[in-house]
């Protein structure tokens, strides 16, 4: 699916913001029975899933057609460039450490060519290729932009939760 547009996404105006703002919001409940989120809200999801999946596999060639050009992150209170966070991460990865990552419970806004999704990102992390993956969550929040008639990764503010949390 990387490299096609959504087509949501694709019949929107990338140049200006529109007056229609959607808001779209599951919790616990909610996705217990069934409820559906709507296509652009599970292509913006599908998004960060991809990003996941490029981080975790270490590809970078995957990374750019996802991450917008001017990509930033507040990792755990720290500020990171795409580039910062892509480097660290490479880093982690060839020293054997291995993350899993998973959208939980979305709230999802749109407006225009704008998109925010907050969510509980539940997940883990090994530290050795061969060691037990440990879990744990964190808050987050990723503003997409729809550029090139798909959704990108333009920021991402992730907040560590404490053991147990979530």
């Amino acid at each position: 699916m990387l490299g096609q547009a959504s087509p949501a996404c694709a019949r929107r105006s990338c140049q200006t913001l529109g007056p229609t703002t959607s808001v779209l919001m599951l919790n616990a409940a909610e996705a217990a029975e069934g409820v559906r989120l709507n296509a652009e809200a599970q292509e913006m999801i599908a998004t960060i899933e991809r990003a996941f999946v490029a981080i975790g596999d270490n590809d970078q060639a995957r990374l750019k057609e996802i991450l917008c050009e001017d990509f930033h992150a507040f990792e755990n209170g720290i500020p990171m460039t795409g580039r910062e966070l892509v480097e660290a991460m490479s880093r982690y990865h060839a020293e054997g450490r291995r993350y899993r990552w998973s959208v939980n419970s979305p709230q999802i806004e749109v407006q225009g060519s704008l998109g925010v999704v907050v969510y509980v990102n539940r997940g883990s992390i090994a530290e050795a290729q061969d060691s037990e993956p440990t879990p744990m969550s964190w808050l987050e929040s990723v503003v997409l932009r729809c550029q090139e008639s798909r959704w990108r990764l333009a920021f991402l503010h992730s907040t560590r939760m404490p053991q147990g949390g979530a």
